[in-house]
């Protein structure tokens, strides 16, 4: 008896062991792959953004603040940063290297 439940735990270990390793890139650090409904990078890259590349982080916020838009860093010095999933039009995300802002695009 020891025996058969040793094997049926080795098989439900060796099965979730599969179903996990095959579901990799849907946890929390693939979020920022999540693109929303009719997400389009060529229209969310637009002229709005333009003006905030070559600020540094604090003057591209103020920019932001002074337009009534939300300002958000995804990623900073080549680490990608926690944020939320959800979709606002007026919010500026941008990508910090060395302080300065590289690349945005708005939601």
């Amino acid at each position: 008896m020891a025996k058969n439940e040793l094997l049926v735990t080795g098989v439900l270990f060796l099965a979730i062991l599969a179903i996990c390793s095959c579901n990799r890139n849907s946890g929390p650090d693939s979020n920022h792959d999540w693109k929303p409904k009719g997400y389009d990078a060529d229209e969310n890259v637009s002229e709005a953004i333009s003006p905030y590349i070559g600020l540094s982080e604090s003057e591209a916020k103020k920019l932001a603040e002074s337009e009534g838009r939300q300002f958000r860093v995804l990623r900073r010095d080549e680490e990608d940063l926690f944020v939320t999933a959800d979709y606002n039009s007026e919010r500026i995300n941008v990508e910090i290297e060395k302080g300065v802002v590289v690349f945005g695009r708005h939601d």
